[in-house]
C-alpha cells in the first residue's frame, strides 16, 4: 500500500428542514453547510494509532469485517479526525465523522462504495442523516432508505443560531418511542414535504420547515422561535428551520438581497438577552 494517504472532508448540517414519525417510521431531510469534519488515513512506521471516539471505533470494527487479512493491513495505520462542527447541538457532527471516516476507509482499502452503501453501513452504528446522499433527500434515518430526492439548484446563506446548552441527540431519539405522535399533523407534514419534492423546490421545502419546527416545539422547545419566525416578512429572509433533536436554529437568507450584518441585527432584535451565538455559513453540496 506504500505511503498512501487518504483525506476526506464532510459537512455539517444546521438541523433539519423536516423531521417526523408516522407508524413507527421516521423521515427527515437536511441540507449541508460549509462547516466540516476532516479525516486523514495514512500508513505509519511505528505501529497503529487508532484512538477514536466510540462511534468511530465501532465503524472501524465494522469495516474490518469486509477486509481479508485485516490484522496485517491494520498494523501500521494512522487515523486522524479533525472536527470543527459544534458538538451536541444538532448540527450532524457525529454523522459527518462517520460518513467521512467510512469513505476514507473505503478509499484507503480500495473498497467499492456509493452513498447508498454508506447509508446502510452508518445505520449499523446509529441513525444517520440525509446528507449521506449527494442531493436533497427525504430519507428514513433508521434504515438508511432514500424516499425522495432532487438536485438542489439554490444555495442560500444560513445564520446558525446556537445556544450554550448541549443536548445528547441519542437520548432525544431514544425517547421518541414513548412520545404521543399526532398522526394527522405529521401525515400533513409528510404530504407537504412530498409536494415540495415533486416540485423540486427548495423554497417550498423551506416553507414546510416552519411547520416542522412548530410541530417539534412539543418535543424540544426553542426559545424565541415565534419571534424568529416573523423575520420571514423581511425581504431576503427565506425562512427558518430547527434541529429537531438538538438546540440550533437556522435562519435561511439570500445574501444577494440582505447581508449577514443585517441578519445578525435582526436576530438580536428578537433575542435581546443574547441567548444565542450566531455563526454564518453557506449551503453547499455534501460531496464535492
Amino acid at each position: 500500500m506504500g505511503n498512501k494517504v487518504v483525506k476526506v472532508s464532510f459537512p455539517a448540517s444546521c438541523g433539519e428542514l423536516v423531521q417526523g414519525k408516522i407508524n413507527n417510521e421516521r423521515f427527515l431531510c437536511s441540507y449541508a453547510i460549509n462547516c466540516y469534519t476532516h479525516v486523514t488515513i495514512k500508513k505509519v512506521e511505528e505501529g497503529s494509532n487508532i484512538l477514536l471516539p466510540e462511534k468511530a471505533q465501532k465503524l472501524v470494527n465494522f469495516t474490518k469485517k469486509f477486509i481479508r487479512d485485516s490484522e496485517k493491513k491494520w498494523e501500521k495505520i494512522d487515523i486522524q479526525i479533525d472536527n470543527s462542527i459544534p458538538y451536541e447541538k444538532g448540527m450532524g457532527s457525529s454523522t459527518a465523522d462517520l460518513v467521512s471516516l467510512s469513505i476514507a476507509l473505503s478509499e484507503y482499502f480500495d473498497l467499492n462504495w456509493n452513498p447508498t452503501f454508506i447509508a446502510k453501513v452508518l445505520t449499523q452504528i446509529e441513525a444517520t442523516d440525509s446528507l449521506v446522499f449527494p442531493s436533497l433527500t427525504l430519507m428514513n434515518p433508521d434504515t438508511g432508505e432514500s424516499i425522495l430526492n432532487f438536485t438542489q439548484d439554490k444555495y442560500y446563506s444560513v445564520a446558525c443560531i446556537i445556544p450554550s446548552e448541549s443536548i445528547n441527540t441519542s437520548t432525544i431519539i431514544s425517547s421518541y418511542s414513548e412520545r404521543d405522535w399526532n398522526i394527522k399533523a405529521y401525515s400533513d407534514l409528510l404530504n407537504q414535504t412530498t409536494k415540495a419534492f415533486d416540485c423540486h423546490s427548495l423554497d417550498q421545502l423551506i416553507k414546510v420547515a416552519e411547520l416542522s419546527a412548530l410541530l417539534n416545539e412539543k418535543i424540544l422547545t426553542k426559545p424565541f422561535l415565534e419571534g424568529l419566525i416573523k423575520l420571514k416578512s423581511i425581504q431576503g429572509i427565506k425562512g427558518l428551520n430547527v434541529s429537531h433533536t438538538g438546540t440550533v436554529i437556522g435562519i435561511i437568507y439570500d445574501e444577494s438581497v440582505i447581508n449577514k450584518i443585517m441578519v445578525t441585527n435582526l436576530i438580536q432584535s428578537i433575542d435581546l438577552v443574547s441567548y444565542y451565538q450566531i455563526k454564518h455559513y453557506k449551503m453547499v453540496l455534501p460531496y464535492h
